[in-house]
């Protein structure tokens, strides 16, 4: 990346240019040195600008589906769009991922994992306590009605999205 930089500084365009840099999938599968529950579709994700020299890790949950809205935000883009991801600079959003494995739903929120089949909760998952200690019921999760019905509504949204040609 150095000298990706470094060759490309040069152009007109650099000082102009907003890079996001990620990767298309994870490298956790099998690693023994990290929280595989947590981190299991972990993957980087950085925007840099060369004029902006304020550099931090945000401690905000994203997904790749965020890069859109950050980016439209980053430019000042005010147009409207439809977007399944939030703007990741913006802290006063509700930041969540959502992914799809072997016929679940996986929903991660707050300190939650939540593994839905479609129909019903599977699994509730607290990342924050011990391993151990991880596996929840729906009691011992104060908003889970609120993350079920946000689970449902994101799946409806794309699932009539992609049958009428909207996304």
């Amino acid at each position: 990346l150095k000298e990706f930089f470094f060759f490309f500084s040069k152009e007109e365009w650099y000082q102009k240019t907003l890079f996001i840099i990620t990767a298309d999938h994870t490298n956790f599968s099998g690693a023994t040195a990290v929280d595989y529950q947590k981190h299991r579709y972990s993957i980087p994700i950085i925007f840099y600008h060369p004029k902006n020299d304020t550099s931090f890790v945000s401690p905000q949950i994203m997904q790749q589906t965020d890069i859109m809205p950050t980016l439209f935000s980053f430019c000042q883009w005010n147009d409207s769009f439809s977007s399944f991801g939030n703007n990741a600079l913006d802290s006063t959003l509700y930041h969540f991922t959502i992914n799809y494995l072997s016929n679940s739903y996986l929903l991660f929120i707050d300190q939650y994992l939540i593994e839905f089949d479609g129909k019903n909760i599977q699994y509730i998952w607290d990342l924050s306590a011990n391993a151990n200690e991880r596996r929840k019921e729906k009691k011992d999760c104060p908003r889970i009605d609120e993350y079920e019905k946000l689970l449902q509504s994101i799946i409806q949204q794309f699932n009539n999205k992609l049958i009428y040609n909207k996304l």
